[in-house]
């Protein structure tokens, strides 16, 4: 079976450039300095300090999307998932455009075997991200493999064909699409000269 690429990481810090928080003065106390706080622990593995500083953002703003998103993250970090889980939740209320809150969710549901709902997820991410085509390729890709953990052959070669279709160099794509060529989709005409 195929790999999933978890793109967490990459969004640790959606709310924006770092350097434009640090060249304005932030007023102590406030959601946008108590975020900040966050966002260093969180860079240094702090997750612990960071989950503190997203909290009290929180309760200064329940409506601040980069304090909730990366207060999931950093209990994604701690393989805390149902608190994960829940912040992304709630994160998305607040930006139900965000691709990489699907993306994550995506990951919290495949850790937990819904792969269904994982697959959903990454498909959410993948359209959002529409107009960047190397996060959805990655997303769809994400996808492909959920739906092959489901045994879905055709839904996961969509997937990866999506994929392939925004990367054409997508390794993972053409990997996976190429054993499903070899395995469950063997049947198909032409899938030797597919595969290779």
């Amino acid at each position: 079976m195929g790999r999933i690429r978890s793109l967490i990481a990459t969004w640790a810090l959606s709310a924006g450039s770092i350097a434009a928080l640090e060249l304005s003065p932030l007023e102590a106390g406030s959601t946008a300095q108590l975020t900040a706080l966050g966002n260093e622990a969180l860079m240094q593995g702090r997750y612990e300090t960071a989950i503190e500083h997203y909290r009290k953002a929180l309760t200064a703003d329940k409506t601040y999307f980069q304090a909730a998103f990366n207060l999931a993250l950093a209990y994604q970090q701690l393989d805390r998932l149902d608190e994960a889980r829940r912040w992304y939740e709630e994160a998305g209320k607040l930006a139900n455009d965000h691709p990489e809150v699907h993306c994550n969710l995506g990951v919290i549901a495949f850790r937990a075997g819904d792969h269904a709902k994982a697959a959903a997820h990454f498909q959410d991410a993948a359209r959002l991200a529409a107009g960047r085509p190397s996060d959805a390729a990655d997303f769809w890709f994400n996808a492909g493999t959920a739906r092959e953990r489901l045994q879905e052959w055709r839904e996961a070669q969509r997937a990866y064909e999506e994929a392939l279709a925004l990367s054409d160099a997508h390794f993972g794509a053409h990997y996976n699409l190429g054993t499903l060529y070899l395995g469950a989709l063997a049947d198909q005409a032409g899938a030797q000269a597919k595969a290779a």
